[in-house]
């Protein structure tokens, strides 16, 4: 399916949503891209990249869009760009609508006759999402980060958070790079007077990383707090029934000794044998317990 729409300026902007052949063949023509490249951009592309066709450049980017196929919440969507003259052509391999792009207020903001200005007005948007996203998960770090001492385990939700972390973290890395590029083809020799549309786009998405790297801090935290509170606790019981073992210890001893069928034992017969080794017994296990008081195992 292709979707036209056009600025104040002219400039083309046509969105194509899981195209088909046929539409791939027509948008090729319409930019006099050789048919040598159909394969490349007719089917999706697993790494990003940014090649130049003649008069058009030719970029891919992996969007991170929220998805409830995945464990981490967030699958790639792949957006392929091409850029000439006159238009520039989104094709994406998925709804649109997962992507959230405001279609209205990019036309109305972006004023610009070169198709780039448009793309990065689209690519800011993009940004603008993932932020909320992000901010998202910073707030519910921060209140796992409370909870953290005060619930047993929060394993569970730190893992979500991690997963889509790593989601987000790995499909906005290599955008950098494809940014560059594009401004360099679409921009030759424009260095200090860069379009101000490219400046934010390239200023949005270094706060985009740096925000990523901050909830990367947070998760990174909040883990190892977690593991070493389990770990603790897990020291506790070891503790504990490693000084049970030791006070029952020759208790068990004793009782088993007495316990054997020989003649001649000690006490046996006394009258007051039953009440003699339960003394001895209480003596050995306050005796133990004091020691370890002492040496303050307990």
């Amino acid at each position: 399916m292709i979707k036209s729409y056009t600025n104040e300026a002219g400039t083309t902007w046509r969105i194509v949503s899981s195209p088909t052949a046929d539409e791939i063949k027509t948008l090729m023509s319409d930019m006099n891209i050789p048919n040598e490249y159909f394969d490349e951009i007719s089917t999706p592309t697993p790494q990003p990249l940014c090649l130049e066709f003649g008069n058009t450049t030719y970029a891919v980017f992996h969007i991170p869009v929220a998805s409830k196929k995945t464990n981490s919440g967030f699958e790639e969507a792949e957006v392929d760009v091409l850029i000439d003259n006159k238009t520039i052509t989104t094709i994406i391999y998925t709804s649109p609508e997962s992507l959230n792009i405001p279609i209205d207020k990019i036309l109305q903001k972006n004023k610009s006759d070169h198709p780039a200005e448009m793309w990065w007005h689209i690519l800011t948007e993009i940004y603008n999402n993932i932020h909320q996203q992000v901010d998202g998960f910073i707030i519910e770090v921060k209140g796992l980060r409370d909870q953290v001492f005060t619930k047993r385990e929060q394993i569970k939700a730190i893992s979500v958070i991690h997963r889509a972390y790593l989601a987000l973290d790995l499909a906005v890395a290599t955008h950098e790079d494809i940014i560059l590029s594009i401004h360099e083809t679409e921009h030759p020799g424009v260095e200090k007077s860069s379009p101000r549309s490219w400046s934010k786009v390239r200023g949005e998405y270094h706060r985009l990383t740096q925000k990523l790297a901050k909830l990367g801090a947070y998760v990174h935290e909040l883990r190892d707090t977690q593991n070493s509170l389990i770990s603790a606790e897990q020291n506790r019981l070891t503790q504990t029934f490693t000084i049970l073992a030791f006070i029952f210890l020759p208790v068990n001893f004793l009782a088993a000794l007495f316990g054997m069928n020989v003649i001649n034992m000690p006490i046996v017969g006394h009258e007051q044998a039953f009440w003699i080794l339960l003394g001895g017994f209480a003596i050995i296990t306050f005796g133990m317990l004091i020691f370890f008081k002492i040496r303050k195992w307990l």
